[in-house]
């Protein structure tokens, strides 16, 4: 069953949130925006079997566009979550997905691995 599967992901948030934050007393009371859930755009990880803790997080991935600016501390929360070194930020600017040579980079890319 799904809920048995610890690399899959919480479908509802709210949810989980009001029966899980709220019921812990040493939580704050749950109050959105305040930064209290942090879910980087995308988490790369080494096994992909495994759930995504630290000692298996490759690489967590914040994308920003033009008008998105970091969030507060949330730089500094996905450091936390991914350990030191492991964040990386993608704009559009830096993706190169007009770049015509980019499909060669990315085959290179995956040759790395």
């Amino acid at each position: 069953m799904e809920f048995e599967t610890k690399t899959m992901v919480h479908r509802w948030a709210p949810g989980w949130i009001k029966k899980n934050w709220n019921a812990d007393p040493t939580h704050p009371l749950w109050l959105p925006g305040e930064g209290y859930v942090r879910r980087p755009d995308v988490v790369i990880v080494n096994d992909p079997t495994k759930p995504p803790t630290q000692d298996n997080i490759k690489q967590v991935v914040e994308i920003k566009f033009d008008d998105d600016d970091w969030g507060i501390l949330q730089a500094e929360s996905y450091e936390i979550i991914s350990g030191r070194g492991k964040l990386a930020l993608l704009t559009p600017k830096m993706c190169s997905c007009d770049d015509p040579d980019r499909k060669k980079r990315t085959a290179d890319l995956k040759n790395e691995e």
